[in-house]
């Protein structure tokens, strides 16, 4: 990807001259969620901070400033060019703003009702992805000393990493405000030194080579056949979304415990015991033994320095895949 353009290959809205960086890996396929399911509040994130005691409104809103002040990556905004390609441009500048909400006076009952018809609705409105900030914020007020704080972005300019980092900046900012004292903060790094390094990496044949050997062999997507008594076959056909539910389940101790024992007899960490069982199910549902799903990366360990600090999207995914010989024992495969 590439960061310049002449003036007649940008699109409306980007100024010339306005520096322009291309897209991370993880941006184009949310890219292309966002506008295969418009108003599905596909990749639309929100944290709910729950707030007790003194809540100065105006603190707040300068230390939310003050933070997007800091990081770029809170001013990015993506633009289609008139190729039809995506870039992200960071602007100088946004203005903060909170929605404030007064629930007071309603039970309990009543408030959990409203929050949860509040952050549907909030999810599905989702964001011009043109315009920054990329994100907004709500106080709802449930108590004299208790509001709820929604953050919500779009996660194609934050990954999990960064959420820590601008939390505990806000939050000190907005407690130093409250006492009266100053509130040192480090020297934030730049988020477009990653953007410039991924753009400056050349591909490289052995990458290829690697991934093309990976991949040898395989062909047909891993679906998933739900209907038990159908024939299972590698090229299962999707039903209808109608026949898919969300289930949660809580594992208690002692489970947790026997299968923290089991990874740790067989020589892997929990994290590749719990991926070996989505594995098997994969198979077993798809009936096939060779299957292939998608792990996130941090990509945190990159050649920028300070990368574990800087606020912005470094998440990746890659496919992994896992093939599962029928006379294979647990222990080794």
């Amino acid at each position: 990807m590439t960061s310049q353009y002449s003036p007649d290959e940008r699109a409306q809205g980007v100024s010339l001259g306005q520096r322009t960086y291309g897209l991370t890996p993880l941006q184009e396929g949310m890219l292309y969620q966002h506008f295969s399911l418009p108003g599905s509040g596909v990749d639309i994130e929100q944290v709910i901070c729950t707030l007790t005691g003194p809540v100065d409104l105006g603190h707040l809103v300068h230390a939310w400033q003050e933070v997007a002040d800091r990081h770029v990556a809170l001013r990015g905004s993506f633009q289609r060019l008139t190729s039809g390609d995506f870039v992200q441009v960071f602007s100088e500048s946004v203005r903060i703003g909170i929605r404030e909400v007064d629930w007071r006076g309603m039970d309990d009952v009543e408030q959990q009702v409203r929050l949860a018809a509040f952050l549907t609705e909030d999810r599905m409105l989702g964001f011009d992805l043109g315009q920054a900030p990329l994100f907004r914020l709500a106080c709802l007020r449930f108590g004299a000393a208790r509001c709820v704080l929604v953050w919500t972005f779009h996660h194609l300019i934050l990954d999990g990493r960064s959420l820590p980092i601008i939390l505990d900046e806000v939050f000190s900012i907005h407690d130093a405000l409250l006492d009266g004292r100053e509130c040192p903060l480090p020297e934030p790094l730049d988020y477009r030194d990653f953007l410039t390094w991924l753009e400056g990496r050349e591909p490289l044949p052995a990458v290829e080579a690697h991934w093309r050997d990976t991949m040898s062999g395989f062909e047909e997507v891993t679906r998933l056949a739900t209907d038990r008594g159908a024939e299972r076959t590698s090229a299962a056909v999707r039903p209808p979304e109608s026949t898919y539910r969300t289930v949660r389940g809580r594992l208690d101790a002692e489970m947790t415990g026997a299968l923290s024992d089991l990874a740790r007899n067989v020589g892997v960490t929990f994290n590749t015991l719990v991926q070996g069982a989505w594995a098997l199910l994969l198979g077993r549902y798809s009936g096939g033994r060779d299957v292939v799903f998608a792990v996130p990366r941090a990509c945190r360990h990159s050649h920028v320095p300070g990368a574990e600090g800087v606020v912005g999207l470094f998440l990746n995914t890659l496919p992994l895949r896992i093939q599962m010989p029928p006379e294979a024992r647990l222990g080794g495969w």
